[in-house]
């Protein structure tokens, strides 16, 4: 098999003699460092949908980090500061956060066994480990950014090929000005460019006299070390990433790259610790489940099948079990694993007759979705009440609170 990744000789000079800290090649080690240390042992809110800081903490973090904006804006938003969504981003993919779900109100809690894996790193450890979440998990939905079409919607598809194709020649470089800034917004997106600039992958020259954007780029320019790494994959890779990147054909391109980058540079030895999902151990779970306006709470055993549980929501609402079904929640990365019914397909394989309540990785306040009928979409809300470790594990799920009417699964028509 041709391999997928190669660093050319000139390019594994580029990364020998590269200084890694702080400000080099970029400033993402400090900017990261700056947005650990606000969030701090006790955490900070952030929005409801989990995807952003909460709004009042924006401008702070704004004037914290290397690459502060000035906005003409009322009221911005996350993504109007590209460089602090595209942290948030590295926060999430990382792994070195948590989303901790309240009634009132998300906070984003730092995950303490990470980040004691994190303190031990050297920079360059520190860099690749950063650069490695991006690649393998940075997609734009942790930030709450929708999925795009085909390869336009995998995240480091649209960086490698927005470098490969604006940035590498002269007149590559002089298309992207015919075109016109305004298009970075979409392609590769401003929180990709703000993480291009934190690695140290491009340098961005700004002029608020000639563009009177809130980011005002007037010139891009890549770096040595941008196309030593961003240039390392072959064509087979490009043409392929948007497959590469999920599942177990994921390790294909993840394992080449790093140890590649390690016959260069002898002090890249650790990596960063991942977050391990815990398996609930026995207990009941109780879900507050709600479609439309009716809601049922049900108490069932983490032993439990999630078909078991499927089918205790379907019997709590008088639905007949006649259609596909899945169970979607974010993970701790903050993208979302679907776990289907066994008729269902399943990119990952995960399927519900093969996982139990307790293999989810379940807490107080979090929110799964349960979709039922791929045609009728009906989607139910479900939000973890209570975990009780101390009772009896029930032989059956059942209903504990039921509020509201529940909507007709199908519709009443005249001669039928």
């Amino acid at each position: 098999m041709k391999p997928l990744v190669t660093l050319s000789p000139p390019a594994c000079d580029v990364i020998k003699n590269q200084v890694f800290g702080d400000d080099s090649p970029g400033t993402v080690l400090k900017d990261f460092s700056a947005l650990l240390d606000f969030i701090g042992a006790e955490g900070i809110e952030i929005s409801p949908s989990a995807t952003a800081f909460a709004y009042k903490h924006l401008a702070e973090l704004n004037a914290l980090l290397s690459r502060s904006l000035s906005l003409a804006l009322k009221r911005p938003m996350q993504k109007s500061y590209p460089h602090i969504n595209g942290l948030f981003l590295l926060l999430r993919a990382s792994g070195l956060t948590y989303v901790q779900a309240g009634k009132k109100q998300n906070r984003l809690m730092l995950n303490q066994a990470v980040l004691a894996s994190w303190d031990t790193l050297n920079p360059i450890e520190r860099y690749f480990a950063l650069f490695e979440a991006w690649w393998q998990r940075g997609s734009g939905e942790i930030i709450g950014e929708r999925g795009g079409f085909g390869f336009w919607g995998n995240h480091f598809y649209g960086c490698v090929q927005y470098y490969r194709e604006f940035l590498q020649t002269k007149q590559a470089r002089a298309r992207m000005e015919v075109h016109g800034f305004d298009m970075l917004r979409y392609y590769p997106g401003l929180h990709y460019l703000a993480l291009m600039e934190l690695f140290g992958f491009v340098q961005i020259y700004l002029d608020a006299a000639v563009n009177k954007a809130n980011w005002p780029i007037v010139k891009i320019k890549p770096t040595a070390l941008g196309n030593a790494l961003l240039g390392c994959l072959n064509t087979d890779a490009v043409t392929d990433i948007n497959w590469l990147m999920v599942g177990r054909d994921a390790e294909r391109l993840k394992v080449p790259l790093i140890e590649e980058i390690k016959k260069c540079r002898l002090d890249l030895k650790k990596t960063l610790l991942l977050p391990q999902a815990e398996a609930l151990g026995t207990a009941n779970v109780a879900f507050k489940v709600t479609l439309a306006k009716a809601s049922r709470t049900l108490s069932i055993s983490s032993g439990a099948s999630l078909d078991v549980l499927a089918s205790a929501i379907l019997d709590a609402f008088d639905f007949d079990s006649d259609h596909l079904y899945e169970f979607s929640y974010k993970n701790v990365f903050g993208m979302e694993e679907s776990i289907s019914c066994p008729y269902a397909e399943n990119e990952k394989g995960l399927f519900t007759s093969d996982y139990r309540v307790g293999e989810m990785p379940l807490s107080v306040g979090m929110n799964l979705t349960f979709l039922f009928d791929f045609g009728d979409n009906w989607e139910f809300l479900l939000v973890v009440e209570a975990i009780d470790t101390e009772g009896k594990p029930l032989a059956k799920p059942k209903v504990i609170k039921s509020e509201g009417t529940a909507p007709k699964q199908y519709s009443d028509y005249d001669g039928w």
